[in-house]
């Protein structure tokens, strides 16, 4: 399956990132500085495990707070109850970033339907991740 992912037929690599990343304007070098600075440690910007271009994952697991979804039936423990440790409890994979801009829902249980709105998140979350974690934000029209 890695493999047939990895492939030219499936995987073009033709994003601005991919081909053009030293004509990027202002506000792209900015962009990219931040997610140098805030999202790079799990989503890396280099090729890994034979992966033709970067995928911008690190292919781990980490717990980054997300709270449940009511959509979702819980306990929602992750890789703690496939692995059988509760230390690992709320760790849930890295996802892969391509083309995240069309598929949503976003988190392991589809807590976010907007891009936007998950990103700010996120975002909120590299400054403060103790807040994030003890945030209780609902699903509605303006924060799903």
């Amino acid at each position: 399956m890695a493999a047939y992912e990895r492939s030219a037929g499936v995987s073009k690599f033709n994003s601005k990132f991919d081909v053009a990343q030293g004509q990027f304007m202002t506000a792209e070098n900015s962009g990219y500085a931040i997610f140098q600075t805030n999202c790079a440690s799990c989503h890396a910007t280099t090729a890994m495990h034979g992966a033709p271009e970067p995928l911008f994952t690190s292919y781990g697991c980490t717990n980054i707070g997300v709270r449940s979804n009511p959509d979702v039936p819980s306990p929602d423990l992750g890789l703690g109850d496939s692995v059988g440790d509760t230390d690992q409890d709320g760790k849930f994979k890295i996802p892969i970033l391509r083309n995240i801009a069309v598929t949503a829902p976003h988190a392991h249980n589809g807590r976010f339907r907007h891009l936007m709105t998950w990103s700010y998140l996120l975002t909120t979350a590299a400054v403060s991740l103790w807040m994030f974690r003890a945030m209780s934000v609902t699903r509605s029209a303006t924060w799903g």
